[in-house]
């Protein structure tokens, strides 16, 4: 599983904890704010419509894998916009890891730069996505967040994928993106969690 499943989702795999989204979404708004760096993060609505999944792709993909007769991995959309360049991601920590979005089984985010061309480009990927797996994403409930960008910009960006702005804090994966962690507050939900384990 773990040569099928990216990196980027962290369910489904035995040591991926949910945690982990949290914390390397958290690494990347904070680098952001620390270099001042104009990016984006938009969080996606996938629609949960098991009855609309294009089958056939499924059982490509299956086939793909080796498998006798999987599921639309769609990381891998992402990491092939990578190659030539159509997408830049966001450079991280001391070894500056390229990441441009994690998933958490239905729960992703997406990182990129204020830049109408990534906007652009975001969004023919995931049209893509949605015609091939037949999977939706529900845009007018996704919602794009602006770090270091004004709101008239962020606002202009959205209305290119047609979904909602917040800002900064925003809930993922039931833990505050954004906030501050000094204060024991933000890590309230993960304390709790951790003791009932």
């Amino acid at each position: 599983m773990p040569h099928i499943i990216g990196v980027e989702q962290s369910a489904l795999i035995g040591g991926r904890i949910i945690q982990g989204s949290v914390f390397i979404t958290n690494e990347v708004v904070d680098d952001w704010r620390k270099n001042s760096i104009k990016g984006l993060v938009i969080k996606l609505d996938f629609e949960k419509a098991y009855d609309k999944v294009n089958w056939n792709y499924l059982l490509s993909m299956k086939k793909k894998f080796g498998f006798p007769q999987k599921c639309g991995r769609f990381e891998h959309a992402f990491n092939k916009a990578r190659e030539p360049g159509l997408l830049k991601g966001v450079s991280i920590g001391p070894n500056r890891i390229i990441v441009s979005h994690l998933q958490f089984a239905d729960d992703a985010v997406v990182f990129y730069e204020a830049e109408f061309t990534e906007v652009l480009n975001v969004r023919r990927i995931l049209r893509c996505f949605e015609l091939i797996s037949g999977l939706k994403i529900h845009f007018h409930k996704s919602v794009l967040c602006g770090i270091g960008v004004d709101h008239d910009l962020t606002k202009s960006l959205a209305d290119l994928l047609k979904c909602m702005v917040q800002s900064l804090p925003l809930n993922y994966l039931g833990m505050p993106l954004g906030a501050s962690p000094r204060f024991r507050a933000t890590w309230n939900l993960l304390l709790t969690s951790s003791r009932g384990n």
